[in-house]
């Protein structure tokens, strides 16, 4: 019986296989990730979770916060029989999966807390204080939502203490030992000062977004959202080089014909007691998703580039808008707003009792929200559904699909829009009328986003030929037919094995003949070599 720690030698066959596989998933950091790996296994008839993965990939690289693995790693990982043996493992410890209902849990948490961001942050800027209105507070608004960012490395912290005991164990009983000669690659992991740069994209983005929900109804506000596709998928193609496809471009012209009707709902019907200016307001919420579009391509770039758990990444880009808003709030407490038009003035900047309109004022926030209990309230509720939004969201992703995250935000959307429209304790400033032309568009726009998303595949336009599962379609009848060539031609391939053998005896006839040239050659020199001894020892007699 052989050894635990003896590491079994790899065929020259094997090696040539699992090198082909590697380089057909491998990223620019030459490793590939765990959602890879667990398409892989589950190919090669291994069926596991993409929990189960993750742990296996950790217990080979012997490191519990990478989750990807290089091409050494690799090899054990597809080497070892042990894959199968976490599943009892995973199902024992209620910990380490989900069940269908917390996933459901999970997403109505999701649905829950994002539609309160929307709302409590307009029920904010509605709300008087102090005799002053608290709508010129946008500012000190998103200062609050980076607080609540912060929050998620909380989150993370807890979660890191609470498996610190079970990842230990992990690193001991790694289930593939590692070979003395095979160094264990570190994962790049990314300074703390990395995640400054999606940061102040997130401050512009989030501060222009609230500001814009001063000047519109917010399901209006919500649905222009939707033009984050636009930029997100522009943005991609220049930073990231990423292709895309004829769906995703119908998609988005969909959604552009979308915003369309909404916005020209918003002008034509939109001013009333739930917004003015519509107009300003829409180009300051597009605005908005252009910077969250740069937010996003840079949370990609450090996500795949990086060894960075999604929780911390957003609790450390949190950490970075509350100290950067710190300053900021300082210096807009210095930027008067007394001779700005009247309607950027009422819209943008806080008017202090003295009727002196600031760019913001954080001390007179805090005074009104001191003096209001409803204020704390809103507040409370905005920041912690901030927390839990981005903490359900990444769990959502993680162990379901972006997809079941795009179906929420269709729903959250709807939710904001019948909360503004039914509730009868709201603010006659925030209650918003009905209209059939912001309902058109609210649909063109989900259309959009199905499409997009390939939630929902149009079959024609060549819009099905690109897909995801027509591209992996499309690879798996390539090979079943290369396969089935290869069993119905055995004549041809005979044939083929045939002239292979040939080539094989010529090259080694031709190796035979070299090596007897060489003897020869070697035999001729030593003759003349002797041949020039004798003549110097005759001369020398």
């Amino acid at each position: 019986m052989k050894d635990k720690d003896e590491q079994e030698p790899i065929k020259e066959e094997e090696y040539a296989k699992y090198k082909e596989i590697f380089d057909n998933y491998k990223n620019e950091s030459n490793e590939i990730s765990a959602n890879e790996v667990n398409n892989i296994l589950n190919e090669c008839g291994r069926k596991t979770t993409l929990k189960q993965t993750e742990e296996l990939i950790k217990k080979v690289n012997q490191d519990n916060e990478r989750s990807t693995i290089d091409f050494n790693n690799f090899v054990k990982l597809m080497k070892t029989e042990n894959v199968e043996s976490l599943e009892s493992e995973q199902n024992q410890n209620d910990k380490k999966t989900l069940t269908n209902c917390q996933i459901y849990l999970f997403m109505l948490l999701l649905l829950i807390t994002g539609s309160i961001n929307t709302s409590a942050n307009k029920l904010q800027q509605n709300t008087v204080s102090l005799e002053v209105k608290y709508a010129g507070h946008q500012k000190f608004i998103t200062f609050c939502m980076f607080n609540g960012e912060l929050l998620c490395l909380l989150f993370y912290w807890i979660k890191e203490g609470r498996f610190a005991n079970e990842n230990e164990e992990g690193k001991s009983e790694a289930l593939i030992t590692e070979s003395d000669n095979n160094e264990i690659k570190k994962p790049k992991k990314p300074k703390i000062w990395y995640f400054l740069f999606p940061a102040i994209f997130d401050i512009l983005g989030s501060t222009i977004s609230s500001i814009s929900l001063s000047f519109l109804p917010s399901s209006i506000y919500q649905m222009f959202r939707g033009a984050v596709i636009i930029f997100t998928c522009s943005s991609s193609i220049i930073f990231l080089k990423n292709k895309y496809y004829r769906h995703h471009f119908f998609g988005i012209f969909v959604v552009v014909v979308g915003l369309i009707i909404v916005g020209l709902n918003a002008v034509l019907y939109g001013k009333s007691k739930a917004s003015e200016n519509p107009g300003f307001g829409i180009f300051l919420c597009v605005l908005s998703q252009a910077f969250s579009s740069m937010l996003m391509v840079t949370e990609e770039k450090l996500l795949k580039g990086y060894e960075t758990p999604p929780l911390k990444a957003v609790g450390l880009e949190g950490m970075w808008g509350v100290i950067c808003y710190i300053f900021l709030l300082v210096i807009f407490y210095f930027i008067s707003c007394q001779n700005w038009p009247d309607f950027l003035r009422e819209g943008v900047c806080i008017q202090e009792p003295e009727d002196i309109f600031r760019f913001e004022n954080a001390i007179f926030a805090f005074k009104q929200i001191w003096e209001s209990g409803i204020l704390k309230i809103y507040l409370s509720l905005y920041v912690l559904s901030i927390a839990f939004f981005n903490f359900s969201g990444l769990t959502i992703s993680k162990n379901v699909s972006s997809t079941a995250r795009t179906i929420v935000d269709t729903l959250r959307t709807i939710v904001i829009w019948l909360f503004f429209l039914t509730m009868p304790f709201l603010p006659e400033e925030t209650k918003e009328t009905f209209s059939w032309l912001q309902l058109v568009g609210f649909l063109v726009l989900i259309l959009g986003s199905l499409i997009y998303n390939e939630i929902l595949v149009i079959p024609f336009c060549g819009c099905e030929k690109n897909t995801k599962e027509a591209i992996k379609k499309r690879q798996k009848q390539k090979e079943g037919l290369e396969k089935a060539l290869g069993d119905d031609n055995p004549e041809e391939n005979k044939n083929e094995d045939n002239q292979k053998e040939e080539d094989e005896k010529k090259e080694e006839e031709k190796k035979e003949e070299e090596e007897k040239e060489d003897d020869k050659k070697e035999e001729e020199k030593k003759e003349d070599d002797k041949k020039e001894e004798e003549k110097k020892e005759d001369e020398g007699n």
